[in-house]
């Protein structure tokens, strides 16, 4: 004779595997998404200003300073003109972005650029 324990385990066991198989591709398929193409970097860095750009690496969960930064933040190292090390994040609005800030010589005014592979985008206070 079975136990109640043995029924429920029995009776729940399938469902606990495909729910625990369902959330796994679920996390692989987002994780495939967000991996930073050499392309992709190529078209932001061009976004920016730089022309010519070629060859590098993109080194995903390194950060500019040589910290670890996490699976949305990407090192890209190339050469164009000059030598280019920019630092990546993601976001899920923008995509993989870059950015940066200009001060203006008023005090509180500053302009934020985001760079994306669709262009640069201009964001001021």
């Amino acid at each position: 004779m079975k136990t109640v324990e043995a029924n429920a385990m029995q009776k729940y066991l399938p469902i606990l595997l495909i729910l625990t198989l369902a959330i796994f591709s679920c996390n692989e398929n987002v994780k495939q998404e967000r991996k930073l193409s050499r392309e992709e970097a190529k078209q932001i860095l061009e976004a920016m200003g730089h022309r010519n750009v070629g060859g590098g690496a993109v080194v995903h969960g390194l950060s500019k300073s040589g910290g670890a930064g996490g699976e949305n933040i990407a090192l890209v190292l190339a050469v164009g003109l000059v030598e280019i090390e920019t630092m990546f994040a993601y976001d899920e609005q923008l995509g993989w972005f870059t950015w940066d800030f200009e001060m203006a010589r008023k005090p509180g005014k500053s302009t934020l650029y985001i760079f994306t592979k669709n262009g640069k985008q201009t964001i001021t206070n």
